[in-house]
């Protein structure tokens, strides 16, 4: 058996020809015990500082309830939060309400609790379309009714009058 490729295992030390490769890199060509845990207390705190700031900077809590009445114009009970008031034109009743997303498991959409939207109905039907502007709402509304629940022509009208959500 050749010599030259037999290693001894019982020293944490690259062979010579290995070392001159490794020489320069940022694993060291010389192993040692307290080398290894020197760069590894090192690359540990490193790699945590930005994780720990960061733990620091956000936290998420869970919003409040937002009171006030739940129900719709037509007995119906209002899931997507209080009504704040009613707008009637013609045959569309467009409901203007404050966003609740206390009971929402999501943290991303706690960041939109409380904000105002106005949702459609249709010769007192329920559209499931909601939108974020009375504006918006109206266009989208009339759409709906002459177009179909997957019209888009409200959101273009908006769009092109420069009304935009």
């Amino acid at each position: 058996m050749n010599d030259q490729h037999m290693y001894d295992l019982s020293t944490p030390t690259l062979p010579d020809h290995l070392a001159d490769i490794t020489a320069g890199q940022r694993s060291p060509a010389r192993l040692t015990p307290e080398s290894n845990l020197a760069a590894y207390e090192k690359l540990v705190e490193e790699a945590l500082t930005p994780v720990d700031e960061l733990k620091q900077a956000v936290v998420l809590v869970r919003p409040e309830y937002i009171a006030g009445s739940r129900t719709d114009p037509y007995g119906m009970r209002f899931p997507w939060g209080p009504i704040i008031e009613m707008h009637q034109i013609g045959p569309y009743t467009i409901l203007e309400f404050l966003e609740d997303t206390s009971n929402y498991d999501n943290p991303s959409a706690w960041e939109r609790h409380g904000r105002t939207l106005w949702h459609v109905y249709i010769d007192g039907k329920n559209t499931g379309v909601a939108a974020l502007s009375l504006d918006a709402a109206l266009a989208g509304a009339i759409a709906y009714r002459r177009d179909g629940a997957d019209s888009t022509a409200g959101d273009y009208f908006i769009r092109m009058v420069g009304g935009g959500d």
